[in-house]
This record gives C-alpha cells, structure tokens and sequence, in this order.
C-alpha cells in the first residue's frame, strides 16, 4: 500500500500545483505604462453625395474636423463609385461660377474645414450608375501624411434629399 500512498500523494501534489497556476492572473498584454489615450485625430461628419443627372457630375459634401495639434493636409479622394473623384472649389467670377481644381486642402490643427455647395467639395466623374438618391457610396480620403480616412456617404437628389 506504500505505492498506493505515494501514488495517491503524487497525484494531489499535482492537483494543487494545477490549481495554484490556473488561479494566477495570466501575464499582462502590455503594462499600464504602455497604454496611451487614442483620441480620433479627424472626425468626418454630415457626408453626403448630390447627383442631378447620370450624365453630369455628382458632388460630394462634408464637414471635416481636426482635433490634433498638427495641421492636416488632404491632398485626395477615391471611391469605386467614381470614375475620378476630385478636390474641387467653386469660385465666383463677376456673375458665373467656375469650378476650380483643388491640388490640397489644409485643415488647421483643432479647425474645421467644410466641403458645402458654393465652397469646396468633392467632384465625382462618371458616376456609376448604381448612385442613385437612397444608395450610398464609399469615399476614402488620402492625407499627405499618409493617412487614409473612409465614410459611406449617402447620396441625394439635386435638392439635397
């Protein structure tokens, strides 16, 4: 009975030893010291696409805020729903209004900067034929620091519903 003993103490020698490990809290993932507070740095809000005609443009609208303490720089825009999708400015001459290619637009550190009708705004070239008022699109915005930011924007009939 000796073995029988020995074997039985064995046996909850390596119980406890099991129990005293599962209860251990597990090694941390990273340690208080390496957290940081993420805050989003650019907050893209009221997004929204006009189309008025399949045969003509459609214009992308927006509001775009930075909460960092750097200037951010948008230098693009893409969607699959776009043959090309541009920066754009409306600019008034005497009594017309011209559409002006916009190369970047800066938005200041802790600014806002709005694409709106009359100001600027994202120019979509050939749409496809899926944009219809109801349906919405995706748009990846490209900053130059190599941040991308992307929105399903609804779109809308030429009065903006």
């Amino acid at each position: 009975m000796k073995v029988g003993s020995s074997l039985l103490a064995g046996l909850g020698l390596m119980l406890v030893l099991a129990a005293s490990r599962a209860s251990a809290a597990p090694a941390p993932i990273c340690t208080a010291s390496s957290l940081t507070a993420v805050a989003p740095a650019l907050v893209l809000t009221d997004p929204w696409i006009r189309t008025i005609l399949p045969s003509l443009p459609a214009s992308g609208y927006f509001t775009l805020a930075n909460q960092t303490d750097q200037d951010a720089t948008l230098i693009g825009a893409s969607s699959p729903g776009c043959g090309m999708l541009m920066l754009n400015r409306t600019e008034r001459h005497g009594d017309n209004d011209a559409m002006v290619d916009v190369d970047a637009v800066t938005i200041p550190a802790h600014g806002s900067v709005s694409f709106a009708p009359g100001g600027y705004h994202l120019m979509c070239m050939d749409a496809a034929a899926s944009m219809q008022p109801g349906s919405r699109i995706l748009i990846t915005l490209r900053f130059k620091d190599g941040q991308r930011l992307s929105q399903l924007f609804p779109v809308r009939d030429a009065r903006g519903r």
